[in-house]
């Protein structure tokens, strides 16, 4: 029997929701079941061109966008324990002359189409869409701005798309006035993506697909009416770009056409029935509308909620209660005068971005104070307790930043932020974690227990009142360093490790504090992984994103591995800088399929293997000294002087070069390249790049030769060879899976490297262009990878404040940093959720049993 059916959705909407973290894999049979009778179903005419004929073709009417929203879906245990999410589905119908029997008619190879769809919040543009006004909202310069961006790049803008535009590209400023700040998902397809039967049906069919584009709600208790609000409140644009494939004769440039869609006013679910201790649904008859929608509402639910505990067995709950009292928090672990050991934990981790653009608190839980949001920034009024959380966001090593202002008539006040925050509850100190914040002339840093424990107070004459200052925290382990306006040199840098995860926040004491731009980056998404690893040997507890996820089998090494740690390790690699080798990263690629190449032997024999099915040696599986010469693509080219001239030999014939030249490496010295220093110098004097002979690595090798296929097969064979000898009861010999996880890692540490240097020298050049300067970070160092220097905005615009025209490009400087500065590219809606799709689900098949 095959394996069930899953398909990819985004978990809630935020500014970067197209991000890789924010992907589930659900159950394609559940999605179908909550989608059967949609609660709120709109669709929108759009201007579109028949494809069936070469490019440009011939206008031709029936194109349509398609939104439902569906019912309340509960989510799998696996993922969270007791939760729903509600999902909305945007579908995409074609003429009926362009299809046949159902299967859409074949594209001409002269046409590639992009999809960019942005979502608002703003109630303003709900109102209008919902209004009858389809995208007339948005005004003329708007569009004339975002159909710009989306084609005056075409062909140009990335490897490997058409597309002008990219995801996580922001709306034109032009739109954001009626639109509000917004980030787009790209979806791009061509004629052989048409052409596949599961792949083709997300962009011509208006029923609901396998690959079809879904995103949730986020988390909720069954019944939450807020969920189905949440998906009420977004409206959507769908601006499709009718352009040219890289193939065609024609050039044209592409047209555009906007199709804008909102559901509608939110359904509200009916109560549980009083007799039944689990929430029934209940069908609602919907009609399909091109302007509006049809949907019947019904009182709003009471707070009581089903709560149930469960032991071994997870189809009976050994408690089950209904209380309605706590709604919303985080889940913890606790023992109570008995030892206790938890093992087997996941952890999520979610980034954390608010410029208020909202002009609401949306992102944040406020504990006590008083808030005031507009002008992109919030006003906590002075008291000694005001303090807000960010919404589901647990941090343990993190960067947390934002610029604020405190009030100058605040006498002895401060403000800033809080984080590793646990219990936190109404009063000036009620809560577990740090603090660190300024006030007029001074940076303090302490913890709080319920009551307040100062760890440093440091003196600073230029931080005045009045003045904007920009703030930065940096916690990793047990250090905690402050940074204030110069974020190369601490303020403060102070141990303490009594708080090691939380939640953060704002907070203000006895002065108004304002602030602007908060981020928070969670370090703990860094590829290393190695705290997992502790946590399973040390079998330590800890807080997860608001839930608590467990897992129980014979083998919780094998199962943590192939069920966590190679599929964060693979989607961090895709997730790096760029998807194709590069000369940095391409030795550690190597080093990586070696490594899983002796895994897989292990597993399941050197006659079974599936990988350099040419490497024998003597009859035996093969070193990495055999295994790189096998795999590795050796070129000869002629020698040249330091003019670029041909040397010749005496005979007239060029002198040649080989390159790789495998023979300067001391292989001796190598081993099994344990260490990854001496593995990187030696590998670098051959000069390799990378040239890999892909039909020499796998087996009957017949696939495209790219990064993604390469590694979605290489993630195939590691999950099989894990799950045989998780079978056979054995561990992996010669501590090979930690081999295979190091040049795993360090690879995406080297395509970090390479694409922050591609960034931060094409940023220089532009502003030295323009006469400006630019600051760089401090060096970042991930051994064995050189160090690398990130854009440091706040410095950059400090330095050129005051030169004449600079004021104009200011906001286009923090918008470059924000879009680039992480070293990592957006990927297109298919490619990136698809691909992480397939590479969760052949490593979830490992743990089932």
């Amino acid at each position: 029997m095959g394996a069930a059916l899953t398909s990819p959705v985004f978990k809630d909407y935020g500014e970067f929701f197209m991000n890789s973290s924010n992907i589930l894999t659900v159950p394609y049979q559940n999605v179908t079941a909550a989608f059967r009778v949609p609660v709120a179903i709109n669709s929108t005419a759009i201007n579109g061109f028949d494809w069936t004929q070469p490019y440009p073709g011939s206008r031709i009417d029936g194109h349509t966008a398609n939104l439902q929203v569906a019912q309340e879906m509960a989510l799998s245990a696996s993922l969270v324990e007791n939760a729903t999410t509600v999902l909305s589905s945007l579908t995409f119908g074609i003429p009926d002359s362009m299809t046949s029997r159902g299967h859409p008619l074949a594209m001409d190879p002269s046409w590639y189409i992009c999809r960019h769809v942005f979502i608002s919040t703003k109630p303003d543009a709900k109102q209008a869409v919902d209004g009858g006004s389809k995208c007339g909202f948005l005004s003329q310069s708007c569009r004339a701005d975002l159909k710009t961006s989306l084609t005056q790049d075409w062909g140009q803008a990335a490897d490997g798309t058409m597309c002008s535009a990219l995801g996580f590209d922001a709306i034109p400023r032009s739109c954001q006035a009626s639109f509000g700040l917004a980030r787009q998902d790209v979806m791009a397809f061509d004629a052989a993506f048409v052409a596949n039967t599961t792949l083709g049906p997300a962009q011509t069919s208006k029923e609901q697909q396998l690959y079809s584009w879904r995103i949730g709600t986020g988390y909720h208790d069954p019944g939450d009416a807020r969920a189905y609000a949440l998906a009420a409140n977004r409206t959507y644009l769908v601006a499709t770009v009718w352009g040219y494939s890289q193939s065609a004769k024609s050039i044209k440039v592409p047209e555009v056409s906007f199709g804008c869609l909102s559901s509608g006013a939110s359904y509200v679910p009916p109560p549980p029935a009083p007799s039944s201790s689990s929430p029934t649904s209940t069908a609602v008859s919907t009609a399909a509308s091109t302007t509006a929608s049809t949907f019947t509402s019904v009182p709003s639910p009471t707070a009581i909620r089903n709560k149930a505990a469960f032991g071994d067995d997870m189809s009976k709950a050994k408690v089950n209660i209904r209380d309605g009292i706590y709604t919303s928090g985080m889940t913890v672990m606790r023992a109570f005068n008995k030892g206790a050991i938890f093992g087997n934990i996941q952890i999520s981790t979610l980034a954390f971005r608010d410029d208020f653009s909202s002009d609401t608190m949306g992102k944040w839980t406020i504990i006590d104070g008083k808030y005031q949001v507009s002008s992109n920034a919030v006003v906590l009024s002075a008291s000694p307790i005001a303090k807000a959380l960010t919404t589901g966001l647990i941090s343990k090593d993190l960067v947390y930043e934002a610029d604020i202002f405190i009030d100058s008539a605040s006498g002895n006040g401060d403000g800033g932020f809080i984080f590793r925050v646990s219990n936190a509850k109404a009063g000036p100190d009620s809560y577990n974690g740090y603090y660190a914040g300024i006030g007029n002339g001074l940076v303090v840093l302490g913890r709080a227990d319920s009551n307040w424990n100062r760890l440093k107070t440091v003196q600073a004459a230029d931080i005045k009142a009045g003045q904007k200052h920009h703030l930065m925290i940096r916690a990793r382990g047990d250090s905690i360093s402050v940074y204030v306006d110069d974020l190369n040199t601490p303020r403060m840098v102070v141990k303490d490790g009594k708080y090691a995860t939380g939640l953060s926040g704002i907070r203000a004491y006895m002065t108004t504090l304002s602030m602007q731009r908060v981020q928070d980056e969670d370090k703990q998404l860094d590829p290393s992984f190695i705290w997992i690893l502790q946590l399973l040997y040390t079998s330590q507890s800890t807080v997860l994103a608001g839930r608590l996820l467990t897992h129980s089998g014979p083998s919780s090494f094998l199962w943590l591995i192939s069920n966590i740690m190679l599929p964060l390790l693979f989607m961090t690699v895709f997730l790096a800088a760029g998807v194709t080798a590069n000369k940095a990263a391409a030795k550690y690629q190597a080093l990586f399929f070696y490594q899983l190449y002796r895994l897989e032997v292990d597993a399941h024999g050197l006659a079974n293997s599936r990988m350099a099915p040419g490497c024998v040696k003597a009859g035996g599986v093969c070193d990495l000294e055999a295994f790189i010469k096998e795999v590795c693509t050796v070129k000869k080219k002629p020698k040249r002087d330091a003019s670029g001239n041909i040397i010749r030999l005496p005979n007239g014939k060029p002198e040649l070069l080989m390159e790789p030249d495998l023979a300067k490496i001391v292989w001796a010295h190598v081993g099994e390249g344990a260490d990854l220093d001496v593995f990187s110098t030696e590998f670098d004097k051959s000069g390799f790049s990378g040239n890999f002979d892909n039909t020499k690595i796998f087996k009957g090798w017949n696939q495209k030769d790219t990064f993604e296929t390469v590694m979605t097969e290489a993630a195939d064979i590691g999950t099989k060879a894990i799950a045989k000898l998780k079978a056979e009861g054995r561990e992996p010999a010669d501590d090979r899976v930690n081999k295979m996880i190091a040049a795993l890692k360090t690879h995406g540490d080297a395509r970090r490297y390479d694409q922050a240097r591609m960034i931060t020298t094409a940023f220089q050049n532009e502003m030295n262009k323009r006469r400006f300067t630019a600051a760089l970070t401090a060096p970042i160092e991930r051994p064995p990878v050189p160090g690398y220097r990130k854009i440091d905005a706040v410095q950059t615009i400090s330095d050129n404040a005051g030169r004449a025209g600079f004021q104009k490009i200011e906001s286009d400087v923090r918008d470059y940093v924000t879009n680039f500065n992480s070293a990592g590219l957006s990927k297109s809606h298919v490619d990136a959720i698809v691909k992480t799709q397939d590479v969760h689900n052949h490593f979830a098949q490992v743990c089932q049993t």
